[in-house]
């Protein structure tokens, strides 16, 4: 559906979307004091999308699993790949057809869909 959407669909509702998800995930990130403004870079370095798996499965991610402060798109690419490890084993589909370079590059697509797909799951959990 998403990409017929961003091949065909009125701009206006890619918009709508992109900030619906943007203040969802933005309330959830807010527990640790993490804003977000912008979907397409703000995921980009795997690092919230690691926080944002822990605290919708509510579980800690010890630090030494992924990098903090990404500073090389190796690193980027780890991250992501660690995270979507992460949406994996609790059955988000999209995990398989997202690429890892993708999301560091900034594919809006790939991004939406692999945020949409995590909201899908856990839109009951208020964001609270």
């Amino acid at each position: 559906i998403w990409d017929i959407l961003f091949e065909q669909g009125p701009q206006e509702k890619i918009k709508s979307a992109k900030i619906s998800l943007t203040s969802y995930f933005d309330e959830i990130l807010n527990k640790l004091n993490i804003n977000i403004n912008n979907i397409d870079e703000d995921f980009r370095d795997g690092v919230n999308l690691i926080f944002i798996m822990g605290i919708l499965e509510n579980y800690f991610v010890p630090f030494f699993y992924f990098n903090m402060t990404p500073s090389s798109n190796e690193h980027r690419v780890n991250n992501v790949r660690f995270a979507l490890g992460l949406m994996r084993d609790v059955g988000l589909a999209s995990s398989d057809r997202v690429r890892p370079d993708d999301i560091v590059n900034g594919d809006s697509k790939s991004t939406v869909r692999l945020l949409h797909d995590i909201f899908t799951k856990y839109k009951h959990i208020a964001a609270k």
